[in-house]
């Protein structure tokens, strides 16, 4: 989902409820991110990567509540809410993606505020109809501490979205378990034998914590994309060589950013409290010189008062 602003449309949100809305492509930011990552490991994956990018901005030309738009699967959307744009753009991207052969399929939205009400802010809300899939990718995601946590695909919910028009509702009759009456919205544009999951996010922090600082947590550059992806084919972090001998900081502030081979682990600084915190903050070139100085300490502390911390940016225009 890239919804660069969202304004609700003709269902305006309030002001304080609109100010977050440049997140909303946060989704897309992680997809771009996680794809460029895997295509620098020049994998044998056939990846696709697909961006649906609008606005939802109020204009003559916005849909209306109640209007009916032909989707490109066939199903006639009735507009429930037009604060719900991003469903209607998944729709259509999801069974554009279904069209070819596909051994899996993942989207990743800013979807509903429903789930954040259900899991809070910092643990995502996964959907999925296969349940070996989901089970691994939520096993790898506790062992690299970006947790998710799994929801059902319930299907009794589905009556909810019927119309007696013949249309299906894009946001549901009933005011409860939004989210998962929004998935099971997305799974009517797959077809039953596709892998797929689903993603319900919130791509930003609200509070500061070790390797995440407040602000877009959907910050996913060259570096942090590369450390993931290390930690999914089972590379060390900084010679690449593949192995199962990894270790974490001692008190897992910077497990995130310095998993690593036992070889490798000699060559860093301390990682003692916020030094990873105050890492994250530095440039590429800062981090390169304390990464080449085998024997150099230096403290969190001294961090701070040395170097200006500076802010990641994932697209040019989020400058």
């Amino acid at each position: 989902k890239g919804v660069t602003f969202d304004s609700g449309g003709l269902d305006l949100k309030p002001p304080k409820a609109m100010e977050l809305m440049k997140k909303d492509m946060g989704g897309a930011a992680i997809a771009i991110g996680l794809a460029h990552s895997l295509f620098m490991e020049n994998l044998d994956l056939n990846l696709r990567l697909l961006v649906p990018a609008v606005e939802n901005a109020v204009s003559s030309k916005s849909m209306r509540p109640q209007d009916i738009i032909h989707s490109r699967s066939g199903i006639d959307v009735e507009i429930g809410n037009t604060d719900a744009e991003g469903r209607l753009i998944l729709a259509d991207t999801l069974f554009y993606a279904d069209e070819k052969p596909t051994d899996l399929i993942i989207d990743f939205a800013t979807l509903t505020g429903a789930a954040r009400v259900a899991l809070g802010t910092e643990l995502p809300a996964l959907f999925s109809n296969d349940n070996d899939a989901s089970t691994d990718i939520i096993s790898s995601a506790e062992e690299v501490g970006d947790p998710l946590f799994r929801l059902p695909l319930y299907k009794p919910y589905e009556r909810f979205l019927e119309n007696k028009n013949g249309s299906i509702s894009s946001i549901g009759s009933s005011p409860y378990g939004g989210a998962i009456t929004a998935a099971l919205f997305l799974q009517k544009f797959i077809k039953p034998n596709t892998s797929w999951m689903h993603l319900d996010i919130m791509a930003w922090n609200l509070s500061y914590q070790p390797g995440r600082p407040i602000g877009k947590n959907f910050v996913f550059d060259d570096r942090m994309g590369e450390r993931v992806t290390n930690d999914i084919i089972g590379k060390c972090h900084q010679c690449k060589t593949p192995s199962d001998d990894h270790k974490n900081c001692k008190n897992n502030a910077c497990h995130l950013l310095f998993i690593q081979c036992d070889k490798c682990a000699e060559k860093y600084n301390d990682c003692c409290s916020n030094a990873c915190n105050e890492f994250l903050k530095l440039d590429i070139e800062t981090q390169k010189k304390l990464r080449k100085d085998k024997n150099k300490k230096v403290s969190s502390a001294k961090l701070s008062t040395k170097f200006r911390p500076k802010l990641y940016k994932l697209f040019n225009y989020w400058k």
